[in-house]
């Protein structure tokens, strides 16, 4: 079974009725997987959220799903596109904290390792139908003992 899957349904809240109702959105383009290969936290107990954070640029809701990939939903014509993570599987199941986000000039995907190292890449351009990431910074962040 593929993950995610054809259509997926989420809750969008309607300003006009003032309440949350349910839109699925039509994947355009391929899955990120199976179900199989969904990578779960091992922990009982998890201190960041497994879906973590979003961004809203352009008339679309990116969201970032534990590191191994980020969904596009357009809000325009209900469909979603899943776009790889500019990390691999492996470090998405290692220390690698990464985060989703936005400025003026995108969205962005951010990855810090266990050694202090930051990767920033853009998202491209998504006029073709490879979209993909774009190396933007590479850092060694200077970490302070208390």
């Amino acid at each position: 079974m593929e993950w995610p899957p054809a259509a997926w349904a989420w809750q969008e809240f309607s300003s006009g009725t003032g309440r949350w109702e349910e839109k699925v959105f039509v994947r355009d383009g391929e899955a990120a997987g199976t179900v199989g290969d969904l990578l779960l936290n091992p922990l009982d107990y998890q201190l960041e959220p497994r879906w973590r954070y979003a961004a809203y640029w352009q008339g679309a809701h990116y969201i970032h799903c534990s590191g191994e990939f980020v969904s596009r939903f357009s809000m325009e014509d209900g469909k979603y596109k899943v776009i790889k993570s500019p990390i691999d599987l492996a470090e998405c199941k290692s220390d690698v904290r990464s985060f989703l986000g936005r400025s003026e000039k995108g969205v962005y995907f951010a990855a810090i390792d266990p050694m202090d190292n930051l990767r920033v890449w853009i998202l491209g351009s998504e006029s073709s139908d490879q979209t993909g990431w774009v190396p933007k910074h590479q850092s060694k962040l200077k970490t302070y003992s208390w």
